[in-house]
């Protein structure tokens, strides 16, 4: 069996709010604990911990976490402090902001993913290339233009010397 070191682990006692399959919330939860999600939520959640969505879940809104397990559902964006993991079952449907993903190759994932680690000092590096190219892209095209527009006058130029040569009485055959 294969361990992979970057999925979420979770301490189940750590988990003081649990949402049960019976259960449908129509409302934000806000906790400082984990929280675990069996049932249905129809609001955002937020908490300084992890959240578990399980399999048969359902969250209709925004989830705030440090991490996130998705086994079930969810209609809204995360914006995860630390690990995002996607299961197998688990569809996503919005966007996600997070440091690290781990994405299950059977899993649905319907949005936009921003990646927080590190962001700033590679958005800065690609910026930065971005400018070089378009700035060399710019010179090529002045130059490209400058070349362009210097072309028609040489053709002028060379039409009529050949245009005088060529009815130049002494240069044409007897």
């Amino acid at each position: 069996m294969f361990f992979n070191e970057d999925k979420v682990r979770i301490n189940v006692n750590a988990i003081s709010t649990v949402v049960s399959a019976d259960t449908v919330v129509h409302g934000g939860i806000e906790s400082e604990s984990a929280i675990r999600v069996d049932g249905k939520v129809y609001g955002d959640i937020s908490t300084k911990e992890a959240v578990v969505v399980g399999k048969n879940a359902e969250v209709h809104g925004n989830i705030k976490a440090e991490s996130i397990i998705l086994a079930g559902v969810v209609q809204g964006n995360l914006t995860i402090d630390n690990k995002t993991n996607i299961e197998a079952t688990g569809e996503l449907y919005g966007d996600v902001e997070t440091d690290r993903l781990l994405i299950d190759e059977e899993s649905v994932f319907f949005g936009n993913c921003i990646m927080k680690r590190e962001n700033k000092a590679k958005l800065a590096e690609i910026n930065k290339k971005k400018a070089a190219v378009a700035r060399k892209n710019a010179k090529e095209m002045v130059k490209k233009k400058s070349l362009e527009n210097a072309a028609p006058s040489d053709e002028k130029d060379k039409g009529s010397d050949t245009s005088e040569k060529e009815e130049s009485p002494e240069k044409r055959p007897k």
